[in-house]
């Protein structure tokens, strides 16, 4: 969803490559990719084609209950491909991580900048772990963890999606 709202968002002014794990992708987003973004060989080809200049990863599994049941695939779907995803950027690439507020927890304080984060679930702790996978990896890089419920709605209304 958020993926695809930003596709729509930049594609009039910006070059964007949309990977996703859809067969057919109905937004006009330039250039779109279909493919298994836990294969980190296929990704490393595409970067190397395309040299993206940002790299917004939106991609995951968030659904809370799916990431109990499953933790393991949970730690793929958003552990292991963040981390594919942090190591293929060139120093160049900005890449901006979009992770969650499930990794704080209980703290009402939702800076940015704390480190006492204690997450409550499954999904909170395999965000967290990415989050520090980022970090460790990419030396260009951002990460947005709340607000996007209400700028997606917001893209949404002015985009038509």
């Amino acid at each position: 969803m958020l993926g695809s709202a930003l596709c729509h968002l930049y594609n009039p002014n910006q070059k964007v490559f949309a990977f996703h794990r859809d067969k057919i992708f109905y937004l006009d987003s330039g250039e779109n990719y279909s493919l298994d973004i836990i294969d980190i060989n296929k990704l490393n080809k595409l970067f190397s084609e395309i040299k993206p200049d940002i790299v917004i990863h939106c991609a995951g599994l968030v659904n809370m209950d799916f990431c109990e049941r499953e933790p393991e695939l949970a730690n793929v779907g958003n552990v292991i491909v963040t981390e594919n995803i942090a190591r293929i950027c060139s120093p160049k690439t900005k890449l901006i991580y979009i992770s969650t507020d499930q990794v704080y927890g209980d703290i009402i304080d939702y800076s940015e900048n704390r480190e006492d984060l204690n997450p409550l679930n499954q999904y909170g702790k395999t965000k967290l772990k990415a989050e520090q996978k980022v970090r460790e990896l990419c030396s260009n890089c951002s990460m947005c963890n709340h607000l996007f419920n209400s700028f997606l709605i917001d893209v949404k209304k002015r985009s038509r999606i």
